[in-house]
């Protein structure tokens, strides 16, 4: 009986073998590194989408509660009292509620470095928008505290900011200034906490990374301006102003430039946020050309960076003439 021996691999058969797995192992690889760029991109474009929609949350509700006082309006110029405010923005900056909403257009330096402990903290040519409001609720109210606030005048809330209404006079005071009468049901006392914020956008999140930021410098239960960073990616803020000509309560032009009298008789604002991813996208150019209202036009980065502007209008409900 003849046995046959065993055929192995000709030197061609191995060749096209190998040939065959360096091609399926090049397109197995490709597809990885394509699904991770996608992954990538899609990951830097919700995380930019969710951080626009928080911001522009955050700053409709400040514009829309902007100037209150209170149960009431229009008492501006009726508040007495300053109190002692640890690196305010200026003297008496903080309870200046007449001028509810303030902005500096495009700054290039820090118009308020009382507070903004530099001008590197301030993004050149973005605007700055200060917003002084009570809270939107009441602590006190004819002398009977909110359900769960209990006000502790000689320990937390010794420092805290208020604006008092007593019959007809109002007052800025500190936790430590409120009695024990004032906290007595039926005194005639109310109390409302005392807020103000400045809102700007410094050119990284923590030192040199690079990542342009919303920050907020706002009064604390402390009375001191402290100033916090929250949202990433934010490029560029801009505010546009709405004036109404005619008196009828609908603003018929939007300025980016307006005077203080404009903001102070402004109905609505436009806010435009020009948002960044946080990381660049590899493979990805940007060309393309954004413009935020009438307050920034025809800017191209010509990087790696996702970008999309970000709007809405808020109609002011606190103003003066409202």
């Amino acid at each position: 009986m003849r046995l046959s021996r065993p055929n192995g691999f000709t030197l061609v058969e191995l060749l096209v073998a190998m040939l065959l797995g360096i091609v399926l192992s090049f397109g197995i690889v490709n597809v990885f590194i394509q699904s991770k760029a996608d992954y990538s991109q899609d990951e830097e474009l919700a995380r930019m989408q969710e951080n626009a929609r928080y911001a522009l949350r955050l700053l409709s509700r400040e514009l829309t509660l902007a100037g209150l006082t209170g149960y009431y309006s229009g008492i501006a110029s009726s508040v007495t009292g300053t109190p002692t405010i640890t690196n305010d923005c200026g003297t008496n900056w903080a309870v200046n509620i007449s001028e509810a909403i303030a902005y500096t257009n495009n700054a290039t330096a820090s118009p308020h470095s009382g507070c903004i402990s530099d001008d590197d903290d301030i993004k050149d040519n973005t605007d700055v928008l200060v917003v002084r409001r009570t809270a939107d609720d009441y602590s006190l109210d004819d002398g009977d505290e909110n359900t769960g606030v209990t006000i502790d005048a000689s320990g937390s809330d010794i420092k805290r900011v208020y604006m008092k209404k007593s019959g007809k006079d109002y007052s800025f005071i500190q936790g430590s200034s409120v009695t024990s009468g004032d906290t007595t049901s039926g005194s005639g006392v109310d109390l409302w906490e005392y807020y103000a914020s400045v809102f700007f956008v410094r050119p990284y999140s923590d030192s040199g990374d690079g990542i342009p930021t919303l920050c907020i410098s706002s009064l604390t239960s402390t009375a001191q301006m402290k100033t916090n960073c929250y949202i990433e990616g934010v490029e560029n803020f801009q505010l546009e102003f709405g004036i109404d000509s005619d008196g009828d309560g609908v603003a018929d032009q939007y300025k980016a430039t307006a005077t203080s009298a404009e903001v102070d008789s402004a109905v609505a604002v436009r806010v435009h946020l020009l948002m960044r991813s946080i990381n660049t996208v590899p493979q990805y150019s940007n060309t393309k050309t954004y413009d935020l209202g009438n307050a920034v036009s025809n800017y191209t980065p010509s990087d790696k960076y996702y970008r999309r502007v970000y709007s809405t209008t808020v109609i002011l409900r606190n103003a003066d003439n409202a």
